[in-house]
């Protein structure tokens, strides 16, 4: 049961007064005053802010309170999870550069056995992705984002494409683990950017003219070679050899 009013509250004497359930707010000035939580956590108590009176109303109090109170039934220090959660937000905030150079240093890096590995990885970040991706917090990052940085060279280099595809899945896969990415993979093929892109080993590769005319004059010269080895085995046998002209 909790014991106070909103009417009582504008009229408190200064000191800490006792609503219920952990929650207790502490009276600075006529009207104004901090609210608080407290609790017993692996036999110790702990106190913790819920912000000030009239800025948090005794609803929002309340409520607070009661989150609070359910992590400390499941065995959460309150305190030590919102350090946690703030913590995510911060990464959540950072560049997707930030975290693609925290995946290849911490993960990647290890696993590589030719040092040209690394350098091909930043490359290609560098080079293709982090222009575009760095232009918003990463947690806002989403698939029609990756869509829009693909499709560009998805036909023209598709291996450079796809293995950048690749490479943005595991990066964000990383995020997703570490809880600084909490949507989809935003890089995911199957279910994902498969709906959306051709299939990239089924992309017809058009040819250029000047490949055409020379594959043209290739096939010219075969026929012309083998017809000149047709006559002069004939003219082995008979004799009369045709000079290479």
């Amino acid at each position: 049961m909790h014991k106070l009013k909103y009417k009582q509250l504008l009229h408190l004497t200064n000191g800490k007064h006792h609503d219920g359930k952990g929650l207790y707010i502490s009276i600075l000035s006529q009207g104004r005053g901090k609210w608080s939580y407290r609790y017993l956590i692996d036999n110790k108590s702990r106190e913790m802010g819920l912000g000030t009176f009239p800025e948090i109303s005794i609803v929002d109090a309340r409520q607070k309170a009661e989150d609070y109170r359910r992590l400390v039934i499941n065995k959460i220090d309150p305190i030590e999870d919102k350090r946690k959660q703030e913590v995510i937000r911060k990464q959540q905030n950072k560049k997707f550069s930030h975290i693609a150079n925290l995946y290849i240093t911490a993960k990647m890096k290890e696993e590589w056995r030719n040092p040209k590995s690394e350098q091909q990885w930043r490359n290609t970040i560098t080079n293709y992705a982090v222009p575009y991706l760095d232009k918003k917090p990463l947690i806002d990052i989403n698939t029609d984002d990756l869509h829009e940085l693909l499709l560009p060279i998805w036909s023209s280099k598709t291996e450079t494409a796809r293995r950048l595809q690749q490479r943005l899945f595991r990066i964000f896969g990383f995020a997703k683990i570490k809880k600084w990415y909490v949507k989809d993979n935003a890089a995911l093929w199957n279910g994902g950017l498969q709906e959306v892109m051709p299939d990239p080993y089924k992309i017809h590769k058009v040819k250029s003219f000047a490949s055409l005319k020379h594959n043209a004059n290739s096939k010219n010269y075969s026929r012309w070679l083998s017809g000149y080895l047709i006559q002069n085995i004939f003219g082995l046998l008979t004799n009369q050899m045709t000079p290479l002209s």
